[in-house]
Parts: structure tokens; sequence; C-alpha cells
């Protein structure tokens, strides 16, 4: 009977944490396009707050200081966006000028006919030819009353009867911008309200430690998150330079992207190597480009690695 006791307390138990964690995760997605807003808000603030009390030692009003700190960060979030879907475009824009080179590399991988390339290229094609043509005996019947029909596409694909899509496509990401902006104007605007706030959550008696808390915690994380904004930025211009050097078309777009995609853990990284190295296959000739192009990028990898162990790891915990 005892073991029976203790063994549904333990299947209800579970039931208990996996409908928790179910009604977590589901809170989590539905509140995601206001929870994200607030989280990109919060580590703005954290970011922002040396600029602004610098700005009020220097005897500037906390609007204007405000003001100015977030217009910054937007123009400089705008600037980097543009630059990176100009680049973009021109990118997609000269992928055709390079079709020969791709096949040189592709005919130098297949290595001959007999190899599996050209099997699997053999089968691709029987089977396309056995879909896409029609059974003798209905193309013979058909073939005289068949009519050719020409589809004609626009020459501009952005037309008016489209914008409402477009629209309701960018108005999500739109509003969770200007709620995040939003956010951390009234958090730099009203910070000490905020912090007096905490406090009486905490409770009055603890306000000593409560104080030196909450002081300590947002020093180390504004120091984690400036320090991690210097090491990954230091790191993009680097690999910039580095790929503008090897020959690298567009490198301030990838040194650009390296920058953000540092802070998007395993699959940043693969994404900062491979995208140069499939662009340096396609563009240059031979293999040495993007083998240099890989080796560059371990090579910093490594540096930064300990860079970050010994700016950041003593700073944590």
């Amino acid at each position: 009977m005892i073991h029976s006791g203790s063994s549904k307390t333990r299947w209800a138990g579970a039931f208990f944490g996996l409908g928790t964690l179910a009604l977590t995760i589901a809170i989590l997605h539905w509140a995601a396009p206001v929870l994200i807003p607030i989280g990109i808000a919060v580590l703005l603030a954290f970011l922002l707050t040396p600029a602004v009390r610098w700005f009020e030692k220097h005897r500037i009003p906390r609007v204007a200081a405000v003001t100015a700190a977030v217009l910054a960060v937007i123009v400089l979030l705008g600037g980097l966006t543009w630059v990176v879907v100009k680049q973009s475009n021109d990118l997609l824009d000269t992928f055709p000028r390079y079709e020969d080179n791709l096949r040189a590399k592709l005919a130098i991988l297949r290595g001959g006919e007999g190899t599996l390339f050209s099997k699997l290229r053999d089968v691709a094609r029987k089977v396309d030819k056995e879909i896409s043509g029609p059974p003798a005996a209905a193309a013979g019947a058909d073939s005289a009353d068949a009519v050719k029909v020409t589809v004609v596409e626009p020459d501009n694909p952005l037309t008016l009867d489209r914008l409402p899509d477009y629209a309701a496509s960018a108005a999500p990401a739109a509003g969770g911008t200007v709620l995040a902006f939003a956010l951390l104007a009234f958090i730099l605007m009203r910070r000490e309200d905020l912090r007096e706030r905490i406090f009486g959550i905490a409770g009055r008696s603890r306000l000593p430690i409560t104080t030196r808390a909450i002081d300590e915690a947002t020093e180390r994380i504004t120091r984690m998150l400036l320090t991690q904004f210097t090491v990954n930025s230091s790191f993009g211009i680097a690999y910039g330079l580095g790929l503008y050097v090897i020959g690298i078309p567009f490198a301030p777009l990838w040194g650009l992207l390296a920058i953000a995609f540092r802070y998007v853990p395993f699959v940043g990284a693969i994404l900062i190597a491979s995208l140069p190295f499939l662009v340096s296959v396609l563009t240059m000739q031979g293999w040495t480009g993007p083998l240099l192009v890989i080796g560059w990028f371990i090579l910093l990898e490594i540096a930064v690695m300990g860079l970050e162990a010994w700016l950041i790891g003593p700073g944590i915990g």
C-alpha cells in the first residue's frame, strides 16, 4: 500500500510538472509579441543608462538626454539595417555572373561521368521526364486540339492591390519595434521610480540589502553587456577587414552580420563561417579563398573566446 501511494505521488508530481511546463510554454508563445519588446527595452536600458547619466552630469535635462540616446540608437540601427538590406540585394544581383565559376567547381567535385553526382543527375532527369511527359495516347489524341496559353506577368510585382498584404505582414514587427523604444524611453525616464517599486516589493525591512544587491547587479549586468558588445563589434570589424583583404565581395555585410550572429549560441557561429565561405566558393577561382575564410574565422574565434574568458568571466557570479 505504501509503495502504491508513493508511486501515485510520483506520477502526480510528474504530470503536474509537465502541465506546468506546457502552460509556461503556451504563455510564452502567446505573450511573445509583448515579452520580446520588453526584454529588448530592458537590455537597451542597461546599455544606455551610462550615456544618460553622462549627459545629466553635464547639466543636460533628462528629457533631452533620454531623447538623444534613444534617437541615436534608432539612427544607428536604421543605418545598419539599410546597409545590410542594400548589400544583400546587391549580392543577390551579382549571383548570375558567377554561374560559370560554380559549374567549374561542381565539375571538379564530380570528377567524371561515373561518379555518384552523374548517376544522381541521370536518375533525376529520367524521373523528371517520366513525370512531365504525357502518355503517348493522350498526347496523340489531344495534339490537334491543344491550344498554347501565354500568361503575361506584370512588370512590377509590387502593385497597390498587394500593399495591404505587405502592411499586414510588417505590422507585428513595426508594432514590436515601437513598443520596445517606447518602453526604453519610459525606463530611462523613470528608472529611480522603478527602482523604488522594486524596493517596495522586496520589503522596507531589507532596504539596505536590497539597495546594495540591485546596485551591484545593475552594475555587473551593464558592464557585461557593454563588454560583450565591444567584443562582438571588434570581432565583426576584424572579420570584415580580413574578408576584404582576402577578396570576398560585400565584406561590410559579413562584418555586420557577424556582430549580430555572435549573440546567437551555436547557430550564429555556423552562419558566420558558412555564409562567407559559400560566397567565396561561388565568386573566387580555386579553393584558396574558401580555405582562407575558414582559417580566418577559426583564428578569430579562438582569440575572441580567450578574450571573453579574460574580460567577462571574472565579472560573472
